[in-house]
């Protein structure tokens, strides 16, 4: 009688449990691919790009929540790699204050820089007028 008891509670067991019936499927979600979270300077740029606004460096502090200071050592790394075009406007005469910077994003490309194309060069290809095709 107590082996057929245990045969009983063994097949309610299985039973019981799917996953441990060789029938059994388990699906799972796959997890969705994590985004990256923007770097400071990547956020700098996504503001200033998607705004298409000229900024100073205290408007933009007050946008990206930043400080002035970090935001002007960031601005010497932008305009070295021309990502920012920065514009300075003289205070009056005989005015005491620094001149006003206004700052934007740079819609060309790095190609396009590297290239030399846009801005003063008119859009004729490399600089140096050498008549060649451009490619």
């Amino acid at each position: 009688k107590k082996a057929n008891n245990l045969k009983s509670a063994a097949k309610q067991a299985n039973n019981a449990n799917p996953a441990s019936s060789i029938n059994a499927t388990v699906t799972t979600n796959p997890t969705p691919p994590k985004k990256k979270k923007r770097t400071f300077h990547d956020q700098i740029l996504y503001t200033m790009l998607t705004t298409c606004k000229p900024y100073t460096l205290k408007s933009l502090a007050k946008d990206t929540n930043t400080t002035v200071e970090g935001l002007r050592h960031a601005m010497l790394s932008f305009l070295d790699k021309k990502l920012v075009v920065c514009k300075e406007f003289p205070g009056k005469k005989g005015s005491t204050r620094e001149p006003k910077k206004l700052y934007w994003a740079n819609p060309m490309t790095l190609m396009e820089v590297e290239n030399g194309r846009g801005g003063s060069s008119g859009g004729k290809g490399k600089k140096g007028g050498g008549g060649g095709a451009v490619v």
